[in-house]
C-alpha cells in the first residue's frame, strides 16, 4: 500500500483541476465523481500497480509510472561458510564514512572461532581484521562491533564477558569494560551483546546476562548501571537480557 499512495499523491495533486476520486475507490479500475473521469490501474494488482493513469473523458491527462526500491547483496550471499565471501553467523555491523561493511562473523560453534571482517564498496569478498582465540587482536566469540570516529573498534567479546578497544591497524587491543571473567560485579559483565561510545570515550554495554547496560567512563575499572536492576523482568525499570 505504501507503493500505491506514492503513486496516488502524485496523481491527484496533477489532476486536481479536473475532478476528484475518493481514494478508496483506487483498489479497482475506478470511475469518479464529475463528467466522465476515470481512474486505470495497470499492473499485476491493485497493491503493485506498474503504473496509474487519469482519464477524462475518454482522454488521458496525467499518467504516473511506478518506481519501486530494489535491493542488492553487499556482503555475503553465498551460501554457508567460513570463506572470504562467507558468512557463517553475522550478528554485527557498522558502515563507516567512506561505504566500507564492517561484520562481526560469529561461528565459534561451527569449530573456528568468531571474526571481524570488512568489505569495501563493491568488494566481492571481505578482508579479515581480527579472527581465532583470546589473543591480542583476536576473539572467540564475537556479539556485536562499534566503530568510533575516532577509527577505534570497540567489540563485544561473548565468552570472556568483556569489551575491546581495537587500535586502528587492528595489531592490538586493550579491555576497556569487563574482568576477562563473567559475574555480576560493578566490574564484570555477563554476555555481553552489544556496545556503543559516545562523544566523550564513554562505552555502554547491553550487559545481556546481567540484564542491565553498563556505562563505563574512559580509563575506569568498573562500570555503573544506567538501565535495568541486573534482574530480568518487564515492569518500566527492568530489562530482559
Amino acid at each position: 500500500m505504501k507503493k500505491l499512495f506514492t503513486l496516488l499523491v502524485a496523481v491527484l495533486f496533477s489532476a486536481i483541476a479536473f475532478s476528484q476520486c475518493p481514494s478508496s475507490t483506487l483498489s479497482t479500475n475506478s470511475t469518479c465523481l464529475n463528467d466522465n473521469p476515470l481512474l486505470t490501474l495497470n499492473g499485476a494488482d491493485a497493491t503493485n500497480a506498474a503504473q496509474i493513469q487519469w482519464q477524462l473523458n475518454g482522454n488521458t491527462v496525467a499518467t504516473v509510472n511506478a518506481t519501486y526500491p530494489s535491493s542488492a547483496t553487499v556482503a555475503g550471499g553465498n551460501s554457508l561458510g567460513w570463506n572470504s565471501n562467507q558468512f557463517i553467523k553475522p550478528n554485527g555491523l557498522i558502515v563507516d564514512t567512506l561505504g566500507n561493511i564492517y561484520v562481526s562473523d560469529d561461528f565459534f560453534y561451527s569449530g573456528q572461532s568468531g571474526r571481524i571482517q570488512k568489505w569495501a564498496p563493491g568488494a566481492t569478498e571481505g578482508i579479515t581484521l581480527a579472527e581465532g582465540s583470546n589473543s591480542y587482536n583476536s576473539f572467540k566469540n564475537i556479539n556485536g562491533i562499534y566503530l568510533a570516529p575516532s577509527g577505534n573498534m570497540y567489540v563485544c567479546d561473548y565468552t570472556t564477558s568483556r569489551i575491546q578497544k581495537m587500535s586502528q591497524d587492528f595489531t592490538s587491543s586493550t579491555t576497556v569494560a569487563g574482568a576477562n571473567v563473567a559475574g555480576s560485579a560493578s566490574n564484570q559483565l555477563n554476555q555481553p551483546r552489544g556496545v556503543c561510545v559516545d562523544a566523550v570515550g564513554n562505552v555502554y554495554v547491553s550487559d545481556a546476562g546481567n540484564h542491565r547496560i553498563q556505562k563505563w567512563a574512559p580509563g575506569a575499572t568498573e562500570g555503573i548501571t544506567v538501565a535495568g536492576t541486573g534482574v530480568a523482568g518487564a515492569t518500566a525499570n527492568q530489562l530482559n537480557s
